[in-house]
């Protein structure tokens, strides 16, 4: 595998050659989204793209230290004091995968995490893009620990419409936290929602 020393030194443990991670749709930018900063590491496209669908349409679990291996350590400097909030997927979906997509990438490199949302039934892509905006999909679990006076960030794979990580938002703005960062792996670059006001 071709890998420029300077990134063994970055990375110790390179999962890409050089030729695959020039083909990564890189797109670092922090911009606000729903009232907070949110960090976005790709466009929804190409090689990495094709990489997310493989680990969660065809259920290649091996992928999941993939996806945050490029902002490691960023992660550590950035949000080292930080508890992630994965946003869920539905109950259904989970068990049709047999794994929570977003739970696998954080504890392929240990970042500590809290299950505090849940989602309801039903598939997001299924449900008409106004239903979306009137209808609740995102709840507090019953299981939820108290995030009082924790630094949180919440993290999801794509930024489409943005209701659900908007909605999950909103759950945790009603804690009592630290403050509250967005981390999202892939912007499908849906503006119209950054025109909706929160």
């Amino acid at each position: 595998m071709k890998v420029k020393p300077i990134r063994l030194l970055v990375e110790r443990e390179p999962l890409f050659c050089d030729d695959c991670l020039a083909q990564m749709a890189f797109d670092f930018k922090i911009r606000r989204f729903a009232g907070v900063n949110v960090l976005f590491v790709f466009s929804y496209s190409g090689f990495i793209k094709d990489l997310l669908l493989q680990y969660k349409e065809r259920l290649d679990i091996a992928l999941a230290p993939i996806f945050l291996s490029f902002v490691r350590p960023l992660l550590k400097t950035l949000f080292r004091k930080h508890v992630f909030v994965p946003v869920p997927s539905t109950r259904e979906k989970e068990e049709m995968r047999g794994f929570s997509h977003l739970e696998e990438m954080l504890k392929a490199w240990n970042i500590p995490f809290v299950n505090f949302l849940e989602k309801r039934g039903g598939v997001q892509k299924e449900n008409a893009f106004l239903e979306r905006y009137s209808s609740k999909m995102i709840n507090k679990s019953a299981k939820a620990v108290s995030l009082e006076k924790k630094r949180i960030v919440l993290f999801d794979d794509v930024l489409t419409s943005g209701e659900t990580f908007r909605q999950s938002l909103a759950i945790l703005k009603g804690e009592k936290t630290k403050g509250i960062w967005g981390l999202v792996l892939m912007d499908n670059h849906f503006d119209r929602d950054l025109r909706l006001k929160s």
